[in-house]
């Protein structure tokens, strides 16, 4: 076995998905004897203190990205650029301070840009090896590639979240031309255990992602659940106080641990949720399908939604067109293909990748 090292994790606060998608890969450095420090911010670092509460932890600068209600999501983040490149500037100069300080020996970081070091091996983690943009800023692509592995070309590796075969990301992980160092696939991560549990008849709502379209997609829910007959039961993906009265029908839950949410979606018998990689990499865990509802303005997602509902393995809709007595009801009739299992393959996968650097 190899000797004990200290591994640096510092991920994206972007929904709660790059925090949930890295659970896995501690745990696995820490059944190996490894030690691990956590950096992120906001309720990434929030969720990961509570599901590792002995683990070191450090606040990394906020991105604080915010979505338009209205317009282009990808001319918001041209604007909001100037402040993203000095986000990144500031968060490299503290993590090469966090290597001396806590004496880390290698850096995983989940999609954070800037967060690695000249001093130790580095390694990048992220599904969108092409970042996809919307109808219309086709042009913008071979300069948002160059920008793009401009940072990831500064770590040692490029790990992907999938299996061979782009199994489930699809054309965001095929390889790109400006990409200069290894890459490889680590398996679908999931911090998803599927056991025997008995389906209970309610519809499980798990809600995700940057304001405003969490609030948004949230009010819609509510709303729509006072004319649903049946029991709702809704996972807010957020801490702040819901002002505001809800129906007989709906219960509620701010934010929910592992154990919680894989026992939540073991048991409903239909799911609402995000087109997010991770909620995705989840469900292919649990063998569960979904009515997936895309980020209005997260190309990526509205991508993702797209491919899976063309091979009839989840079920989708834009959030302004939602429906949630219609989204039941195509779910009751809904007999989606099956992914072989995934976590051997998997497993094996991440081992291997962990194996080359610790």
């Amino acid at each position: 076995m190899n000797t004990q090292k200290t591994v640096l994790l510092a991920i994206l606060n972007w929904g709660l998905g790059h925090a949930t998608r890295c659970i896995p890969i501690i745990e696995k450095l820490l059944a190996n004897g490894h030690q691990v420090v956590i950096a992120s911010d906001g309720l990434a670092l929030m969720l990961l203190k509570r599901e590792f509460a002995n683990l070191k932890f450090v606040e990394l600068p906020a991105y604080n990205i915010w979505y338009p209600q209205k317009g282009s999501m990808f001319l918001s983040m041209l604007w909001q650029t100037p402040r993203l490149l000095k986000t990144i500037e500031q968060s490299h100069q503290l993590i090469e301070k966090i290597v001396v300080d806590y004496k880390v020996d290698c850096i995983i970081s989940d999609n954070r840009y800037g967060c690695y070091s000249t001093k130790v091996y580095s390694v990048f983690l992220t599904h969108q090896v092409n970042i996809p943009l919307p109808n219309g800023f086709g042009i913008f692509k071979p300069l948002v590639d160059k920008r793009n592995f401009k940072y990831i070309n500064q770590y040692n590796e490029l790990w992907i979240p999938d299996v061979d075969g782009h199994l489930l990301s699809g054309a965001l992980s095929f390889k790109n031309k400006h990409c200069k160092i290894p890459n490889f696939f680590v398996g679908s991560l999931s911090r998803m255990k599927k056991t025997a549990v008995e389906t209970t008849n309610f519809t499980l709502v798990i809600l995700s992602g940057p304001e405003p379209q969490r609030s948004i997609f949230e009010q819609k829910i509510i709303n729509q659940t006072k004319f649903f007959k049946g029991e709702v039961l809704l996972v807010r993906g957020n801490d702040i106080d819901l002002k505001r009265t809800i129906p007989d029908n709906l219960k509620i839950i701010d934010l929910a641990d592992t154990l919680t949410i894989n026992k939540l979606l073991l048991k409903a018998k239909h799911i609402i949720c995000r087109a997010g990689y991770s909620s995705i990499m989840d469900l292919v865990a649990l063998n569960r399908t979904a009515f997936i509802v895309p980020t209005p303005g997260q190309t990526e997602q509205e991508l993702l939604a797209r491919r899976l509902s063309t091979q009839k393995l989840f079920l989708s809709f834009p959030q302004t067109l939602f429906n949630l007595n219609k989204a039941v009801k195509q779910l009751n009739h809904f007999q989606p293909k099956a992914f072989e299992n995934l976590s051997n393959q998997s497993e094996r996968l991440l081992e291997e990748a962990l194996k080359t650097i610790v």
